[in-house]
């Protein structure tokens, strides 16, 4: 039996697998990062997101009180949404029984603001025999000054 033989040219060269092997590593490296960056946006995005919603949640709050005043406040999302934080602050403006409040949210050991949400709120002067009934109320339901 005779053995065929190959002509020198036939096959890869070892520079050939060489280069290949380092075109197919920078490749990787480009996907391993572009994936990596993708997952920081999307992480950033939902942080961003759930500051939205805690910011919308604590607003709603705010000018739901009929006794609010102006003034600041501040406090922590413990129970549900560890590590983010609250501010809240209420300011008059020119106009009688208007006040500009504003909620901003804070993530992590930073004191930069993740999201802030400002609205104008209206206010229905009242009589203090009014306002003296729903203080009384909401003390007798264990709610706040």
């Amino acid at each position: 039996m005779r053995s065929r033989t190959y002509p020198a040219t036939a096959g890869f060269s070892l520079v050939e697998i060489l280069v290949a092997i380092v075109i197919l590593g920078f490749g990787l490296v480009g996907m391993s990062q572009a994936i990596t960056t993708a997952l920081s946006a999307s992480q950033d995005a939902e942080h961003h997101t759930t500051a939205v919603m805690l910011a919308a949640g604590q607003m709603e709050e705010l000018v739901m009180d009929p006794l609010l005043t102006a003034g600041e406040n501040e406090g922590v999302f413990e129970a549900v949404f560890p590590g983010y934080r609250w501010k809240t602050s209420v300011v008059e403006t020119d106009q009688d029984g208007l006040l500009e409040a504003t909620v901003s949210i804070e993530k992590g050991e930073s004191t930069v603001s993740v999201f802030e949400l400002k609205t104008l709120v209206f206010i229905q002067p009242m009589t203090s025999s009014e306002e003296e009934s729903l203080r009384a109320s909401r003390t007798r339901r264990g709610g706040g000054p």
